[in-house]
Parts: C-alpha cells; sequence; structure tokens
C-alpha cells in the first residue's frame, strides 16, 4: 500500500475483540481439558475432533486479536486489505462513482467481515453502519467500511480526477 493519498486502519472493536479472544481461550482450555481428562485423549473419535476443536479456538482468539481492514487510496488505486484474508486492488479508471452511504450490514450482506451480497456486491468492514460505496465500471458495487466515509469518498474522488 504504497505511497497513499489517504490511508484508514480499522481493528476489531475492543467489546468484540476481548469477547472473541476470551472465547477463544477458554473454550481451548475446555478442549485441553478434555483431551487430558480421564488419563488423556483416548476414544477414537476424539483423538482427531478434539485437536483440531483446539486450533480452531486459538485460531478465533489470533483472529479477534489481530484482524484488521486497511484501506489506502493512491493516485492510481484503491488498495483494500482484510487482513489475514484478502488484499485487492480496485483501479481508479474501474471507479465510477464513490459516495459516503449508510447501509444495513446484516440485511445487505448478512454481517461484517469479507462479505457477498445481492447483484454481485462486495463488502469488506469491520463494524459499523458507515461505507463508501464504489460503483465499478461494469455495474457491481464495493462497499468498503470506513469510520470516515465522506473524506474517504473524497479522497477517492480526488485521485480520480
Amino acid at each position: 500500500m504504497g505511497d497513499a493519498v489517504f490511508r484508514e486502519t480499522q481493528r476489531t472493536p475492543g467489546r468484540w475483540r476481548r469477547l472473541g479472544v476470551a472465547s477463544g481461550l477458554l473454550g481451548s482450555a475446555g478442549v485441553l481439558w478434555a483431551m487430558v481428562a480421564d488419563g488423556g485423549c483416548c476414544r477414537t473419535a476424539s483423538r482427531l475432533s478434539l485437536p483440531i476443536a483446539l486450533i480452531a479456538r486459538l485460531g478465533l482468539a489470533w483472529l479477534a486479536a489481530f484482524a484488521r481492514l486497511e484501506v489506502a487510496v493512491t493516485t492510481t488505486s484503491v488498495e483494500v486489505r482484510w487482513f489475514p484474508f484478502a488484499t485487492r486492488s480496485i483501479a481508479r479508471e474501474r471507479i465510477m462513482r464513490a459516495e459516503a452511504v449508510t447501509y444495513r450490514p446484516l440485511r445487505q450482506f448478512g454481517g461484517w467481515g469479507i462479505r457477498f451480497g445481492a447483484g454481485g456486491a462486495r463488502a469488506y468492514s469491520m463494524s459499523g453502519d458507515r461505507a463508501v460505496a464504489l460503483t465499478l465500471d461494469d455495474g457491481t458495487q464495493v462497499y468498503l467500511g470506513s469510520l470516515e466515509p465522506e473524506a474517504l469518498a473524497a479522497a477517492i474522488d480526488r485521485a480520480r480526477a
């Protein structure tokens, strides 16, 4: 995300981060207890399922602690990174419109994160209901969750000019 004219980084909101970390760690402790109780892991089914459950719980805790959404506007593109899962670069020539909007993440996309909606729409968000809706040259929409949607839309418009 080189020379940005605008940059925004969002992290998992504090209470959800704490809840995710606590849930992951407590769940991991429960799985570990189940693995060592009564002399250890020992039914055939649990030999594989308990370690997988442990890894999944620790993964949840890690994701809650470290996930972030980074959006950078450069003179040539809008760079989106939803760490650790996705990176996308949208060339400025493809962006027909950038508009600050209030949207309904649960209704339109089924929640937050990297989401797909009707008509090929895609959303990259961490929390809240504010975003910049990009309309691309093929008519699809990309929603970029933002704490400063007006400033982000203005930066995109300036980069397109």
